[in-house]
């Protein structure tokens, strides 16, 4: 299981319980209430999408039964809730209503490893397929996978295959030398033309009625050009089955998606922002007040945010914490006003988040920093790595920001690696709790 941070997911660690002043209030019974609202306003994204999740429930029941596989291009602006939709087609395709047992498994395109790292999120969701394949008890399925494979699949096509899904010796019968990894192969060169076809042949062998597979890649606008052409080739494999292909990319990055003529039978579902409906039923549920009561305050969140869902969830919860919606035991009832919140407030955008990181003290603050330069996800080994390098560059000593004598002490009972890890997660959970960072480690 791969251990990495991501910063849009939800990061957890033994040490996510640390005491976190900014959120604490004097008064027991409004400490309860507060919590209720905090807690309300991490589930906010599912009041919407309900129709999108039935459109991508229904195309995984046909996929499951049918004769061909089919395709889905999710998109919408960032934040708009496309990650918390496909949560919901995960949980539906794990659901044990199901007779099958389905695979869910995904790829993120990461925007500062376009060039460095091409088919990234290709080698990431193969990976997990073999995995997940590994760890099945249905040994008649392990049993089917290897045969499929060994039609489909020459030795030497075995071989070229495993330098670019590392793992995949696990579902075959032999080893497989894989020392050598793909990563020049282009789409102008002869071989990638195999390499595309071997892609698809290798899907459709590990998909199968009793394990239908779906195969999401993430934020395809920042894909590199080799691993649009392998997406193609797979959504065109016409003898494809039991297979679920989504795509998905931001609308607000200007990036459009291949030539869907040409692709099997495809489904455009874009995911939009919430209306003033959506966002009134969500204050409406966070402040346990009726829909005529709070409409006033939903007025204003509509216009901070215009109905982008991360946005109203960063702007609900910075009026929480500059207290300019609070309870009050005198009416029993949340309390706002209208005009000092349009004064007092700027629209919902990256400022939110800035004044996030403000509010953490200057140790996360300089990790943050730091685990930024590893693009949208990292691992808490190689930013370990990074963040001790950096402080002995600047203090000439192994250390790590927030290092204490007690820190100092209990490196003296473990390793001085297992203390730095242990501090490192401690930083790390800060930030978590404050919506900033996510644990990118697989629920599936």
């Amino acid at each position: 299981m791969r251990n990495s941070i991501d910063h849009r997911d939800s990061f957890a660690s033994s040490a996510a319980s640390l005491d976190d002043d900014s959120y604490k209030v004097d008064d027991d019974s409004s400490s309860s209430q507060s919590s209720r609202f905090l807690d309300g306003l991490m589930n906010i994204k599912s009041v919407g999408h309900k129709h999108e999740s039935k459109v991508m429930k229904r195309a995984f029941a046909r996929v499951v039964t049918g004769k061909v596989s089919e395709c889905i291009f999710v998109h919408g602006e960032s934040g708009v809730g496309k990650t918390h939709a496909l949560e919901l087609l995960r949980k539906n395709v794990k659901s044990k209503k199901h007779q099958c047992r389905g695979f869910f498994v995904s790829g993120k395109f990461d925007q500062l490893q376009t060039n460095s790292k091409p088919f990234s999120a290709i080698v990431e969701a193969f990976s997990d397929i073999c995995d997940l394949i590994e760890q099945s008890r249905d040994k008649a399925y392990k049993k089917e996978v290897r045969k499929n494979l060994e039609l489909v699949l020459s030795e030497d096509e075995g071989i070229m295959l495993a330098k670019l899904i590392p793992n995949i010796d696990i579902v075959m019968d032999n080893s497989i030398d894989n020392d050598t990894m793909i990563h020049s192969i282009g789409p102008a060169q002869p071989a990638f033309v195999k390499l595309k076809l071997l892609c698809r042949s290798f899907l459709s062998a590990v998909a199968t009625e009793q394990h239908p597979i779906v195969f999401v890649l993430d934020d395809l606008q920042w894909a590199d050009d080799g691993s649009i052409e392998i997406f193609r080739s797979i959504c065109s494999n016409m003898d494809s089955k039991h297979c679920l292909i989504v795509g998905v990319y931001r609308d607000d990055e200007g990036y459009e998606p291949p030539n869907i003529e040409t692709l099997l039978p495809c489904t455009d579902l874009p995911i939009s922002r919430f209306g003033i409906k959506e966002i009134n039923r969500v204050v409406s549920t966070l402040t346990e007040m009726k829909t005529s009561e709070t409409l006033s305050l939903t007025e204003v969140v509509f216009a901070k945010t215009r109905g982008n869902a991360q946005f109203v969830k960063l702007f609900l919860e910075s009026l929480f914490m500059e207290q300019l919606l609070t309870y009050s035991y005198t009416t029993n009832k949340w309390e706002w006003d209208v005009e000092s919140l349009m004064a007092e407030t700027n629209d919902a955008s990256n400022v939110m988040i800035a004044a996030k990181v403000d509010r953490l003290n200057f140790d996360v603050q300089e990790v943050l920093k730091l685990a930024s330069c590893l693009g949208f996800s990292f691992d808490v080994g190689t930013l370990q790595l990074i963040v001790v390098g950096e402080y002995q560059n600047l203090t000439g000593k192994d250390t790590l920001p927030g290092w204490t004598d007690n820190d100092a002490a209990i490196s003296s009972e473990c390793s001085t690696s297992e203390a730095y890890t242990d501090i490192l997660l401690k930083l790390l959970s800060k930030a978590q709790k404050h919506g900033i960072l996510v644990s990118g480690r697989r629920p599936y």
